[in-house]
């Protein structure tokens, strides 16, 4: 990336810091489970999309794999 291009992304930066407008996205260091660790702190987690706990369920993380192994898909 052009050093231009680069000035201009850390000008932009700064701007929504000093307007505290800027953002850190948070770090989920456990599975979303009702009670998830972000950040080092263990917190309430209210906002995943994992409602029915499907996501940690053994036989659904097997049948991914075996989905992904046989169609041999990254994403």
């Amino acid at each position: 990336m052009p050093k231009a291009q680069l000035q201009y992304l850390s000008e932009e930066l700064n701007k929504l810091r000093e307007q505290k407008l800027y953002q850190k996205l948070r770090i989920l260091e456990t599975e979303q489970r009702p009670v998830s660790r972000f950040d080092g702190c263990e917190v309430i987690n209210l906002s995943s999309n994992n409602y029915l706990g499907l996501s940690w369920d053994p036989r659904v993380k097997e049948a991914a794999i075996a989905a992904t192994k046989k169609l041999r898909s990254t994403t």
